[in-house]
């Protein structure tokens, strides 16, 4: 177990109360007519029925630094949470919501640190997606913009072996001191197929048949 993890479990206390499991970490599948060609692949970590609502909820432990208000705010662009209320939504036809439990880091990590209290180490957040808000339609035009991208990439790859200006802030090579896989495959040591350095993480979205 975690060191820091020992004294905060049984202070933990949840304040909404589960009526119903209905799943936990359940993959998916899904194509959404706004968006034909496009399989959307999900698996949300828990999915509860509470308060005559479905909720996903999330379990994350943030670092001490991290703002819990600043957290929260920047969630309402989470597009992982926008496409499980679209899924979720559609399969149980209830109002989706999201809540989170927060964690702050329990023990003395600095000098002059105290230990934190169990309300500064916990946090918990609802959260509404309505799938009718221009905010949610903006996040969802966002990921399919994305994966259209991603195809065109995969189309000029194909055709001439081009490849898209990366972003040299993020790859190491713009000033930075290390280099990343992205940075290898820029300048020719490797390739975007070489499973040692690029693992393909479809399976952990695979459904599983019901008969199994």
């Amino acid at each position: 177990m975690v060191r820091d993890l020992e004294g905060a479990l049984p202070l933990w206390e949840d304040k909404f109360p589960v009526d119903e499991v209905l799943e936990v970490e359940e993959s998916f599948e899904v194509e959404l007519p706004e968006y034909p060609g496009i399989l959307w692949l999900g698996r949300p970590d828990r999915v509860v029925s509470a308060m005559k609502q479905v909720w996903h909820t999330q379990r994350r432990g943030l670092a001490a630094s991290m703002n819990f208000g600043t957290y929260v705010v920047l969630a309402k662009r989470h597009y992982h949470e926008h496409l499980y209320a679209e899924h979720l939504a559609r399969k149980y036809c209830k109002p989706f919501k999201k809540r989170s439990k927060l964690k702050y880091r329990t023990y003395v990590g600095k000098k002059n640190e105290a230990t934190k209290t169990a309300a500064e180490m916990f946090w918990q957040g609802p959260m509404s997606v309505n799938l009718d808000s221009g905010l949610h339609k903006a996040v969802m035009h966002s990921m399919a913009q994305h994966v259209n991208d991603m195809k065109l990439t995969e189309h000029l790859w194909e055709l001439d072996q081009y490849i898209p200006p990366p972003n040299e802030k993020m790859n190491g090579g713009y000033g930075g001191n290390a280099m990343d896989p992205y940075f290898r495959v820029l300048v020719g040591e490797i390739s975007l197929d070489d499973d040692t350095w690029f693992k393909d993480r479809v399976d952990m979205y695979e459904v599983q048949d019901a008969a199994d």
